[in-house]
């Protein structure tokens, strides 16, 4: 009989090791995404939970970021949340990848910004390519983002161009940007400025100019988002410089403004897998009214892939792509 008491004991400890082991946590994001895993700290001080993802990495969300938090125990992962599952599985896959990095290294798609912003500390940056048939101009754009707050973020970008028989250094580019705390689920909404100089070398001109725009960014539960960028890139004028029978001569022209607008969709194809299609007129040289789609994979590397046409002057075919890197 004793014998009996202890298989049996031994029974229920395995069967309640393997329902603890079964159990999870599920925290639901205020910006439509959802993370499964298990919450091994709180801090009650500010709120903030520390959750160790199925992954096995370990990521701290801020008290402002969750909406809700449910635990799931074994029962429930048999029967009612395998639907749950299925029904969030794209916002779970969107959560890191549809909020990814442009190709200047900010959070966007691939020319536009989205309505994100870097966490607090964090940094994120990219390194591109891009071909354009009109002028046969290749464009390898480098920038990186940081988080100042979770709210702001500041970034900078320049690029190496070559085309048309001239060659060197773009714009520079440093802005920042604003994210308004909204009390609107899975809506997002930032303001930012960007000010820019150049071409820094090859380009015989140069102008300065700055560039307020807003963003707005929604993710649907499942994990569809439509983004919209817009904003009045002001260019003071161009100085040119130039020489005759030795001597250098420069000449300014007057000041110009133009209307940006970027639209774009992206929706989870497949495990971390999104495609993302884009319209953009955004007044900033080759490529300025591109219209592609594309592909990006990955959570903390990213890898993406685009092409469609350029419909500014001379309409044009458009390929690239780019590699990210995100810091937790």
């Amino acid at each position: 009989m004793k014998l009996l008491k202890k298989v049996l004991l031994c029974f229920l400890l395995v069967l309640g090791c393997a329902a603890i082991a079964n159990a999870e946590d599920i925290i639901y994001l205020k910006d439509g995404s959802v993370v499964h895993g298990t919450i091994i700290k709180r801090f009650p001080d500010t709120g903030s939970i520390k959750v160790r993802k199925n992954s096995g990495k370990e990521v701290v969300y801020k008290k402002k970021q969750v909406l809700k938090v449910e635990h799931v125990s074994s029962e429930s992962h048999e029967t009612a949340e395998k639907p749950k599952k299925h029904e969030h599985h794209h916002a779970v896959e969107a959560s890191s990848t549809t909020n990814g990095v442009n190709n200047v290294g900010r959070p966007g798609y691939f020319y536009s910004d989205t309505a994100f912003v870097p966490n607090k500390g964090q940094v994120m940056g990219a390194a591109g390519l891009a071909f354009y048939s009109p002028g046969s101009q290749l464009i390898v754009p480098v920038g990186a983002a940081y988080g100042i707050t979770d709210n702001i973020d500041i970034s900078a970008n320049t690029n190496f161009y070559t085309g048309s028989g001239v060659s060197g250094l773009g714009n520079i580019t440093v802005g920042g940007k604003y994210k308004f705390d909204i009390n609107v689920d899975r809506l997002l909404v930032a303001a930012g400025l960007d000010l820019s100089d150049g071409p820094l070398t090859g380009g015989g001109y140069s102008a300065f100019s700055f560039d307020p725009y807003g963003v707005v960014t929604y993710t649907f539960t499942d994990g569809f988002q439509l983004n919209g960028q817009l904003g009045l890139l002001v260019n003071t004028g161009y100085t040119v410089s130039y020489t005759i029978a030795g001597k250098t001569y420069s000449a300014s022209t007057g000041s110009l403004s133009t209307f940006q607008f970027n639209a774009g969709a992206s929706y989870p194809l497949g495990n971390n897998l999104i495609g993302i299609a884009e319209l953009g007129a955004n007044a900033l040289g080759s490529g300025n009214t591109p219209i592609i789609v594309g592909i990006r994979t990955g959570h903390d590397l990213q890898l993406q892939a685009f092409g469609g046409l350029d419909l500014a002057g001379t309409v044009g075919l458009v390929i690239g792509g780019n590699i990210a890197l995100v810091s937790e």
